[in-house]
């Protein structure tokens, strides 16, 4: 669990460090992760697949949470 936190803090302080001084890296994630996470096309394709796996990875964290 501790792992997990680690990475999260360590994520969300080079994003804000890119904030702060890449903003043209941030607007390059932000449109990859569209493309490939949010893009329609894909969604519509894959929607059981993607559903599965955000329940999988929701119940996880609900797992780590109430037994941390």
């Amino acid at each position: 669990m501790e792992f997990i936190i680690f990475l999260l803090a360590v994520f969300f302080l080079v994003l804000s460090v890119g904030y702060f001084y890449r903003e043209d890296l941030v607007i390059k994630i932000h449109a990859f992760i569209n493309f490939f996470v949010f893009n329609d096309s894909y969604v519509l394709h894959y929607k059981r697949r993607v559903g599965v796996i955000c329940l999988l990875i929701a119940l996880y964290l609900f797992f780590l949470i109430l037994h941390g």
